[in-house]
């Protein structure tokens, strides 16, 4: 399988490591954890241009029943879905195995350079487990 457009959107995700953690932004001045992932994928072809998408709406959008991976399968350019009571709240890119690369640290109130510096809201890299265990993890075509 050629996975040219997953490494794309990792590359991307990666030159956007420190961004400021803004809530529902999507883009390199400042994103939220869809936000920085529809970024990504925007950039490596797997959504439209200005697409935007909530985490829920991503794992929707890319869940079907042949590319949900374990955490002992996944490769760097699978998303990584967080849930609670079934409800997808968090979305992250595989970055190495065990660890993701992520746009967190935020709330709904994150919307200033200050506010992210504050609450140490960044795009970063994370321990995979580091939210718990991941509800799902999606290979992309």
């Amino acid at each position: 399988m050629d996975r040219t457009h997953a490494r794309i959107a990792l590359l991307v995700a990666e030159s956007m490591l420190g961004t400021p953690y803004h809530w529902g932004g999507d883009d390199p001045a400042g994103a939220d954890c869809s936000g920085f992932i529809c970024e990504a994928l925007r950039a490596s072809g797997h959504l439209k241009t200005r697409e935007r998408l909530s985490s829920a709406g991503l794992f929707s959008r890319f869940h079907q029943a042949k590319n949900t991976v374990s955490l002992s399968e996944a490769v760097p350019g699978d998303l990584v879905f967080w849930a609670e009571e079934g409800r997808v709240y968090h979305v992250a890119m595989l970055h190495t195995p065990g660890f993701v690369i992520e746009a967190g640290g935020g709330s709904q109130g994150t919307d200033t350079l200050e506010e992210a510096i504050a609450e140490n809201a960044f795009v970063r890299i994370r321990p995979i487990r580091y939210r718990g265990a991941p509800f799902a993890i999606l290979r992309l075509p």
